[in-house]
């Protein structure tokens, strides 16, 4: 019995970090870009370059914010949203790392990762 549970725990462990694994790898391909909600945000601009480059994305915007075509506060909620879902992925990824260390960290890592 105790060994099933050992089991399911462990394959339940390997999907995460296979999970964490493609979300750091999304971050860094343009075409996975959630946040490239507009034709004018550059295709090749990568979830990553959004969340930490703010001119990234007022770049292109600057005529259609002085059309009021845009409220500057869209831009602001995608810069800040990228932003708060990379330090999320983060976290995530630190949890999953600490999930591979002694008992302590362990215990650690599964109750960082799910927050």
């Amino acid at each position: 019995m105790a060994k099933s549970n050992s089991q399911k725990s462990s394959a339940w462990m390997i999907a995460l970090r296979v999970t964490v694994i493609l979300l750091i790898v999304s971050t860094v391909i343009p075409p996975f870009n959630p946040a490239r909600m507009s034709g004018l945000i550059n295709k090749n601009s990568a979830f990553i370059t959004m969340a930490i480059s703010y001119s990234t994305i007022f770049s292109e915007f600057t005529r259609p914010l002085k059309k009021g075509w845009v409220e500057s506060g869209t831009l602001n909620l995608v810069y800040i949203s990228s932003l708060l879902v990379c330090i999320n992925i983060v976290v995530i990824a630190a949890g999953c790392c600490m999930s591979l260390g002694k008992k302590r960290l362990q215990k650690l890592g599964t109750v960082i990762s799910p927050v």
